[in-house]
C-alpha cells in the first residue's frame, strides 16, 4: 500500500485491546528478544497471495519492496525468484491465485546460477542482507516513523521514512524510501522532518551506507543528524544511512 498505510499498519506491532493488552508481548524471552523482534514477516509466500511481482508490477519496485522487508523490524522471509525478481505475469495485484508456484530452475528455459547470482535484483538483495548483518538495529532496533509525504489512496507514490535504533538511543540508522517515480526530499518546502528527542543526535553526522534505484546510484552526501533533515532520495529508490561521530 502506499506511505500512509505502511505506518498505520506498522503502528499495530505497539497496539493494544480494549483491555490494554498489547497485540504483541513487550516482554524479552530466554533469547533477550520480545515477540515483535521476532515475528517472521512476509509480502508473498505459497499459502496467500502469491507472488509480489505479478503482471504490472516492476523489478524496480519488487526490490523496493524487497528492501523495505529486510531494513524493517521482524524476521525477514523471502519467497523463493524474488532474489532473481521472479514474475508470475499470469497473476494480478490483490488476486489470490496459484500461477506464482512456478519453477524456478528449468531445463531449458530457466535462469542459471551465475546470471541470478549475477542479476540486479540479487546484488542489491545480497548488499541489504550483508548490512542488515553488519547492523544489529536493522534486526532488533526499535522502530521510529519519521516522515510521510503522501496521504492514503490507491497508489504507492510518496516517501517513507523511519530510524531503528539501539534501546539508549546512541547507535541508530535512518532509512528512507522512495515509491515515486521522480527523485524526492524529505520535505514539503515548510515541515522538516527531525529525529526524534530518544535518539542521541549531538555531534553525529548521517552517512549514506547504501543507495539503490533503477539506474547508477547517485551521490550522496553525509548530514548532520541534529537538526532537521531534508534528506533526498532517488526515483523509485531506498538510502540507508548509519549514524557516526562527526570528524
Amino acid at each position: 500500500g502506499n506511505p500512509a498505510e505502511l505506518e498505520k499498519s506498522l503502528a499495530t506491532r505497539t497496539a493494544t485491546d480494549s483491555a490494554g493488552r498489547p497485540f504483541y508481548n513487550p516482554n524479552p524471552g530466554p533469547d533477550g528478544l520480545n515477540s515483535q523482534q521476532k515475528i517472521i514477516t512476509f509480502i508473498e509466500n505459497h499459502d496467500g497471495l502469491n507472488r509480489f511481482r505479478v503482471a504490472g508490477i516492476t523489478e524496480q519496485r519488487n526490490r523496493l519492496a524487497q528492501a523495505l522487508l529486510l531494513t524493517l523490524p521482524g524476521i525477514p522471509c523471502l519467497y523463493y525468484g524474488t532474489e532473481y525478481a521472479l514474475a508470475d505475469e499470469a497473476g494480478k495485484t490483490g488476486q489470490d491465485g496459484e500461477s506464482g508456484r512456478m519453477m524456478f530452475y528449468h531445463k531449458n528455459g530457466g535462469p542459471t546460477v551465475r546470471e541470478v547470482k549475477s542479476s540486479a535484483a540479487f546484488k542489491e538483495i545480497s548488499q541489504l542482507a550483508a548490512l542488515r548483518a553488519s547492523m544489529p538495529v536493522l534486526r532488533t532496533g526499535k522502530l521510529h516513523p519519521l516522515w510521510v509525504d503522501s496521504g492514503a489512496g490507491g497508489t504507492d507514490d510518496g516517501v517513507f521514512a523511519f530510524a531503528r535504533s539501539a534501546d539508549d538511543g546512541g547507535t541508530f540508522a535512518v532509512v528512507v524510501v522512495n515509491a515515486s517515480d521522480k527523485p524526492r526530499v524529505t520535505t514539503d518546502g515548510t515541515d522538516h522532518m527531525r529525529l526524534p528527542p530518544g535518539l542521541k543526535t549531538e555531534g553525529k553526522v548521517l552517512r549514506p551506507l547504501l543507495v539503490t534505484g533503477p539506474g547508477p546510484a547517485p551521490a550522496v552526501k553525509d548530514v548532520p543528524a541534529a537538526g532537521q533533515l531534508d534528506l533526498a532520495v532517488p526515483a523509485s529508490g531506498l538510502v540507508v544511512y548509519g549514524a557516526f561521530d562527526a570528524r
